[in-house]
């Protein structure tokens, strides 16, 4: 949380210098802390996502916000060196949300959304993310399986 403080005070005292609104244009912010390690990251990534990270004494992205060059916003929590997150994700394009859980494999293991039909969608899948429950039909199957590739490290 002190470092979301420092970095709104940056990001305040660089738009008001002497009561007047300035313009900055970036491609990329950091944050350090006072010994210069980085602490925050806002950036537009390769993907074209715009991207704002919060990162540990290890130099791991912890948390990120963020949004797709397709305008969908995201939320992750990471664990286990990166590979493990927790993502959560409201989708305009296929008109659906959830939350997915990934193991340290990087996999999905709990799906827990709203699919674009409005029923709710639970899935379970073993470590490799193989669909272990419930066993969708093979139209819904598919629709899932389009629906977790929007999720990185699937």
């Amino acid at each position: 949380m002190k470092c979301f403080k420092q970095f709104c005070r940056m990001v305040r005292n660089i738009f008001m210098s002497r009561g007047e609104f300035n313009t900055v244009r970036a491609k990329h912010f950091i944050l350090e802390d006072e010994n210069g390690n980085k602490k925050a990251e806002l950036l537009v990534d390769r993907q074209n996502n715009v991207v704002l990270h919060f990162i540990d004494e290890s130099g791991q992205s912890r948390l990120y916000l963020g949004i797709t060059s397709e305008g969908t916003p995201r939320i992750g929590l990471t664990y286990g060196g990166g590979k493990g997150s927790i993502q959560i994700e409201a989708n305009d394009k296929l008109n659906s949300s959830a939350i997915v859980f990934c193991g340290t494999e990087g996999k999905p293991q709990i799906l827990l959304g709203i699919a674009n039909t409005g029923i709710p969608a639970i899935g379970l899948y073993d470590k490799d993310g193989k669909l272990i429950f419930p066993q969708f039909d093979r139209v819904y199957n598919k629709s899932m399986s389009n629906f977790l590739s929007l999720f990185p490290g699937n």
